[in-house]
C-alpha cells in the first residue's frame, strides 16, 4: 500500500475571533493538522480541540479539511446553554510547499550560468530643471475643487475603487518602461535600467495588492496568525499563495501587532465617516514613494488627495498623470508643482484636514513649529493628523559565529548593495555596520565589504546637498577610507572602520545621505553581550527608528535561539530584515513601512504613521522580514546582477497580473541574472 504524505506546520496556537454580544472572544485551535493522502487537492478530515480562553475554559471537537493547499478548521463552541458560536479558520499549506522547492531553485540557478544575462553601459545621468510652480491662486481653486468632491470619494463602494485603482494599474504597467527610461537619464544607469525598474515595480504590486483587499472588503485573511510567549499577536502575511510561495521559497514576512491590541484588519475603511482633503508633499528620491503617499492617502484614509510633487521629481509628472488618470481625470486627485512657498500654502490650508510627507525632521519641524530649534509648549495644530515618513541612521548588525568564506562574500554584497542603491539617497540606505571586536573573522568580513565596494560602479551625487555631506563626513573623519571611483559630482565610496560605540558621531544623529557608511565595533565577548549591546545601541544612540537589518548565520541562531528571538523583539524600528537587505522590507508592500509607534511632535524622529500594509491591518507596530541565509539565484535587490533590467520589466508585468506564463517568463531572467 502507498504510504500517505503528510503536510506538516510549525505546531502552534491559532486565534480565531468570535463576534457574539460580549467583547471578541479569542478561541486556541490545537490539532496535529498532518492532513493525507495528497495535500494538492484531497479533502480530509481529523479530530482536534478547541479552547476557549478567558475566566472559563470550555472545549469541543472540531473539523479540519485540506482543499488545495489550504487548512481549514471549523468550530463549534456551546458559549452557553442558549447560545452557540460556530467559527472557521484557515491556513495557507503553500508555504511548505515553497521550502521544499528550495533546494530544486538551488540546483537550477546554478545550471543557468552559461546562460545568464549581460550587463549594459553604465551612465552617471544628467539634472533636469523643475516645471514652473503652481499659482497659489490656482493652487487654492484645486483644493476648494477636491474639497467639494470629498464626499463622493468618500462614498464610492469598495468594489468600484478596487476597479479604480485595477485601472490606474493597468497604466502603471502601460508606463512603467517610459517612467524608468526617464528616471535612468537623471539618476544614471548601472549598469542599466534594472535598479529603477525593480523599484518602479513596487508600485503595481502595492496597486494589485490593495485592489484584492478591497474587493475582499479590506479583510483579506493572511495566511496565517499566531501569539507570541507574551501574548502579542502577528500575523504572517508573506508569502501569500502558491505562486508567491515559489517565487520567494523560504521567506517569511510577518506584521506583528501592538501589545494588547487584536489583529483586526480593515476598521477604518468600514467606519462611516465625512469625507476629507489630504495634502501631501512628495518624496524627491524615489519613484515608488509619490505612488504609495497618494495610495495611503485615498485607500486607507479615505481621503481625496492634492500631491505637491518635489521639484526634483517634476519631469515624472506625465508619468504620475498617465497613472493615476482614472482618478485624476474625476477629481479625486490633483497634482500640483511648486517649492517651499506652495507647500506651505498646501499644508497650512484651511480646507485640509490630513496631512502627509515623505522627506526630513527639518522639512517637519519648520511646518510644525515654525523652526528648527527648541519646541516649546503643547504641539501645534498642524500636527494633528499629520503623517510622515523622515528617514532614518539605519544600523545593520553582523552577529559574530562561524561564517563560511562564501557566506562573507555573499553577505558583504548585500551591504555594498544597501549602500550603493539610489547612489545612497535612501533612507534606508546602510550607514552604520555594527560588529564584534571578538569575531575571529571580523578583519575577513570587512575585507569582502572593501572589496565589494571597489567593484561598485560610480554614481552621481544627483540629490541636492549630498556631496556637502560628504565633505563634512570627511572633514571630521580623515581616516576614513576611499575605495570606489571619485570626479566631478561623483562621491566615491566610503568605508570608516573602528568606531567606538560610546564616542559623539554626527553621523549616529543625521542621515549621511551619500555613499559612506561606518562600522561601529562592540567589545562584546559572546553573542548575547553583542546582540544585548547592540540593541541598546541602535535604539537609544541613533537617530530614527524606521527600519534594520540583522545578519545572524543560521548555526549561531539555533544555538542562540532566545537571544536572536528576544533581540529581534526588543529593536524599536518600523521594519526589521533579517539575513537580508532593508531594501527588501520596503519592497514587500503587505508588511508596513513606517516608524516604530510612539513618536510624538516634540521628538518626531522617522515620523509617524504607516503605509504600505496591504492586508490593512489596524494595529501595526512592526514587520519582521526573514529571509533565507543563501538566495539563489542572486536576489533581485542586490545592485551586481547582470541581468537586472530584463528582470525588472519581465517583473511589472507579472506582479500585475499574476499569469503562468508571466511567471515562467520571470523565473526565466531571474535565473539568467
Amino acid at each position: 500500500m502507498r504510504p500517505r504524505p503528510v503536510v506538516r506546520t510549525q505546531a502552534s496556537s491559532t486565534p480565531v475571533y468570535v463576534s457574539n454580544s460580549a467583547p471578541t472572544t479569542l478561541l486556541v485551535v490545537r490539532a496535529t493538522r498532518s492532513p493525507g493522502p495528497d495535500c494538492l487537492g484531497a479533502r480530509t478530515e481529523y479530530r482536534g480541540t478547541v479552547s476557549l480562553l478567558g475566566n472559563t475554559r470550555r472545549s469541543c471537537s472540531s473539523i479540519a479539511r485540506v482543499d488545495r493547499l489550504h487548512l481549514t478548521v471549523s468550530c463549534r463552541l456551546e458559549m452557553s446553554e442558549t447560545a452557540v458560536v460556530e467559527k472557521k479558520w484557515s491556513q495557507d499549506l503553500s508555504h511548505n510547499i515553497g521550502v521544499g522547492l528550495m533546494p530544486l531553485v538551488k540546483v537550477t540557478s546554478l545550471a543557468f550560468g552559461p546562460f545568464k544575462g549581460r550587463p549594459g553601459e553604465s551612465d552617471v545621468g544628467e539634472p533636469q530643471q523643475p516645471l514652473p510652480a503652481t499659482p497659489l491662486d490656482q493652487l487654492n481653486k484645486i483644493i476648494e475643487s477636491a474639497h467639494n468632491l470629498k464626499d463622493e470619494w468618500a462614498n464610492t463602494p469598495k468594489k468600484e475603487k478596487a476597479q479604480l485603482l485595477r485601472q490606474c494599474m493597468d497604466n502603471a504597467v502601460a508606463v512603467g518602461p517610459t517612467s524608468v527610461a526617464k528616471t535612468t537619464k537623471v539618476k544614471g544607469r548601472y549598469p542599466d535600467d534594472g535598479e529603477e525598474a525593480l523599484s518602479y515595480t513596487c508600485i503595481i504590486q502595492g496597486m494589485r495588492e490593495i485592489a484584492e483587499s478591497y474587493e475582499a472588503n479590506c479583510r483579506l485573511s493572511p495566511p496565517g496568525i499566531y501569539t507570541r510567549d507574551n501574548g502579542q499577536y502577528v500575523a504572517r502575511v508573506f508569502p501569500r499563495g502558491f505562486k508567491e510561495n515559489l517565487l520567494f521559497s523560504g521567506y517569511r514576512g510577518e506584521i506583528w501587532i501592538q501589545p494588547g491590541r487584536p489583529p483586526t484588519q480593515g476598521s477604518q475603511m468600514h467606519e462611516i465617516s465625512e469625507g476629507r482633503v489630504s495634502a501631501a508633499l512628495g518624496a524627491g528620491n524615489q519613484v515608488n514613494l509619490v505612488a504609495f503617499d497618494v495610495l495611503d492617502a485615498m485607500y486607507r484614509h479615505n481621503c481625496v488627495c492634492v500631491m505637491k510633487l518635489n521639484p526634483l521629481f517634476d519631469y515624472l509628472t506625465d508619468v504620475y498623470e498617465t497613472i493615476f488618470e482614472p482618478l485624476i481625470s474625476k477629481g479625486y486627485l490633483a497634482i500640483v508643482h511648486g517649492g517651499a512657498e506652495q507647500g506651505k500654502y498646501l499644508m497650512e490650508h484651511a480646507l485640509v484636514s490630513r496631512r502627509s510627507m515623505t522627506g526630513s525632521d527639518k522639512t517637519y519641524d519648520a511646518l510644525v513649529w515654525k523652526t528648527d530649534g527648541d519646541k516649546k509648549g503643547p504641539a501645534p495644530p498642524l500636527a494633528q493628523n499629520f503623517d510622515c515618513e523622515l528617514g532614518c541612521v539605519t544600523p545593520y548588525i553582523i552577529c559574530p559565529g562561524e561564517w563560511s568564506d562564501s557566506d562573507l562574500a555573499y553577505q558583504a554584497r548585500n551591504i555594498a548593495g544597501a549602500i550603493v542603491h539610489n547612489a545612497s539617497h535612501n533612507c534606508l540606505a546602510a550607514q552604520v555596520i555594527l560588529t564584534s571586536s571578538a569575531w575571529p573573522q571580523r578583519e575577513a568580513f570587512l575585507e569582502e565589504v572593501r572589496a565589494a565596494l571597489r567593484k561598485c560602479a560610480k554614481r552621481r551625487a544627483w540629490y541636492p546637498g549630498s556631496m556637502q555631506k560628504y565633505e563634512q563626513f570627511m572633514a571630521e573623519n580623515p581616516g576614513a577610507e576611499v575605495l570606489g571611483e571619485s570626479g566631478e559630482g561623483i562621491v566615491p565610496w566610503t568605508l570608516l572602520v573602528g568606531v567606538d560605540p560610546h564616542s559623539d558621531q554626527s553621523f549616529f544623529r543625521s542621515e549621511l545621505w551619500c555613499g559612506a557608511a561606518a562600522e561601529v565595533v562592540f567589545d562584546a565577548s559572546n553573542v548575547p553581550a553583542f546582540l544585548t549591546a547592540a540593541v541598546e545601541f541602535s535604539n537609544d544612540k541613533l537617530f530614527g527608528n524606521l527600519s534594520c537589518a540583522v545578519f545572524v548565520p543560521p548555526a549561531t541562531e539555533k544555538l542562540y535561539a532566545k537571544e536572536v528571538d528576544n533581540a529581534i523583539a526588543d529593536l524599536r524600528y518600523g521594519s526589521i530584515c533579517v539575513n537580508g537587505n532593508t531594501q527588501l522590507s520596503f519592497g514587500i508592500s503587505k508588511l508596513m513601512w513606517g516608524a516604530f509607534p510612539g513618536n510624538t511632535p516634540e521628538d518626531i524622529q522617522s515620523g509617524v504613521g504607516v503605509s504600505h500594509n496591504t492586508l490593512f491591518f489596524d494595529h501595526p507596530q512592526k514587520s519582521v522580514m526573514r529571509v533565507p541565509w543563501r538566495v539563489y539565484p542572486t536576489p533581485l535587490w542586490l545592485h551586481d546582477g547582470v541581468n537586472t533590467e530584463a528582470l525588472g520589466l519581465a517583473a511589472m508585468k507579472y506582479f500585475a497580473y499574476q499569469k503562468w506564463a508571466d511567471l515562467i517568463v520571470l523565473l526565466f531572467q531571474a535565473l539568467r541574472n
